[in-house]
């Protein structure tokens, strides 16, 4: 595992979910464990002011085409235009991407959770934090 190669104190996992909840919290114990100085207030301003990239749905063009909108991950399934009457349901901007908010039929959700137990499970031993277990993650 990473962690018998390095050690367990060289290693930081945070949660996605975590960091796009609070990610001042989340890149304090970054700076943390890299044993970097906290940034002052006016870099704190500068850095969670930035877009984020590398998730599919924001305005910036990274090396996934569109990439950033956090609020939209997990949450919502993408179609390819406006056309077709999608009323009230928000546009993300971002090339020609659309994204309708929807709910995952239970069926998928209860499949999904079975599957990944015992891999959850193994995850949240290893990094003995039940976090991983994703007990805490919303249901949509």
């Amino acid at each position: 595992t990473w962690q018998e190669a390095f050690g367990r104190d060289r290693l930081l996992i945070i949660r996605a979910e975590d960091y796009w909840s609070n990610p001042k919290e989340e890149l304090k114990k970054v700076f943390t464990h890299l044993g970097l100085s906290q940034p002052s207030d006016d870099n704190w301003k500068q850095i969670l002011d930035r877009p984020i990239s590398n998730i599919v749905g924001s305005e910036s063009d990274g090396p996934c085409g569109t990439c950033g909108d956090y609020s939209l991950t997990n949450k919502m399934t993408a179609v390819s235009s406006l056309e077709g009457g999608l009323g009230q349901h928000p546009r993300v901007p971002g090339k020609d991407r659309t994204r309708i908010q929807t709910t995952m039929l239970p069926e998928a959700r209860q499949l999904l959770d079975e599957f990944f137990a015992p891999y959850n499970q193994r995850l949240a031993d290893i990094m003995q934090d039940n976090r991983f277990l994703w007990a805490d993650r919303e249901m949509a």
